[in-house]
């Protein structure tokens, strides 16, 4: 856990090259970015539209006679240390980047990748067909994505026709499982002290169909240490996408080790 406030700054990056290769981290992409460590991201109340907020409520907590000032700090966790009156705030809300990443994380998206319409630069086409990549969180279903589609179409809901071209909605497995203790387990024995977090991703993956079915399913390998999280993210779905031997070879034993322990 990493905990940063207005008096305190946050700690340096391990080296003087890790912390330049950090400083644009706003303009990562969002795969890229979900890797980077609380730590890694210097960000503080000091300076950020938060410093106005909770000057805000100190004046207006002044102004009712309520002469009390709570602590507040930075924080990936919802937690208030004993004997300290204050409140965590998320670590997100002291970045517009962050802001807007974890908006998109915890919200279903929509995303218009596809345009078709027309056949010549000066006619107005009679039909346009637009694809839109749509992501939904935990709990939306079909109806609620309908209900943003009319939303933002307004007055032309009526008249715009909606094809459902693939529909998966999104699933997730609980972590007091067998199996993820067996996988924890065996990243402690390659990694001790490591533990495994559950993390919500924006991508798709098979683990829906498996679901479905009634199973577990986790996504999980191991990384060799030559490779950090921030080059494994560059390299996702990007050019020359690929991994280093080391970290299959590690993922393999691991599936192995998680094979023989889970089946015994």
């Amino acid at each position: 856990m990493a905990i940063h406030d207005l008096s305190e700054p946050a700690p340096d990056a391990s080296s003087d090259t890790r912390q330049n290769d950090l400083t644009d981290w706003a303009t990562w992409p969002d795969e890229r970015l979900l890797d980077l460590r609380l730590c890694d991201l210097d960000v503080k109340i000091a300076g950020s539209s938060l410093e106005d907020r909770i000057a805000q409520l100190y004046q207006e907590l002044d102004g009712r006679g309520l002469h009390f000032h709570p602590h507040f700090w930075l924080s990936d966790e919802w937690f208030c240390p004993d004997d300290v009156p204050g409140i965590a705030i998320p670590f997100y809300l002291a970045h517009p980047r962050l802001a807007k990443l974890a908006w998109s994380a915890t919200h279903t998206t929509f995303s218009p990748n596809v345009c078709h319409g027309g056949v010549k630069t000066n006619v107005i086409p009679d039909a346009v067909d637009v694809e839109v990549d749509i992501r939904t969180v935990p709990g939306d279903n079909e109806d609620e994505v309908r209900r943003h589609l009319d939303k933002a179409l307004g007055g032309l809901a009526d008249e715009v026709e909606v094809d459902k071209l693939f529909s998966k909605p999104a699933s997730v497995s609980p972590i007091d499982t067998p199996l993820w203790h067996v996988l924890g387990r065996v990243v402690d024995a390659h990694y001790p002290g490591a533990r495994l977090l559950p993390r919500m991703i924006v991508g798709f993956t098979d683990a829906p169909y498996f679901r479905d079915k009634g199973a577990v399913a986790y996504g999980f390998g191991l990384f060799s240490r030559t490779l950090t999280a921030e080059a494994m993210a560059g390299r996702f779905h990007g050019n020359d996408e690929r991994i280093d031997v080391e970290s299959l070879t590690l993922t393999t034993q691991a599936w192995l080790e998680v094979c023989e322990q889970f089946l015994g």
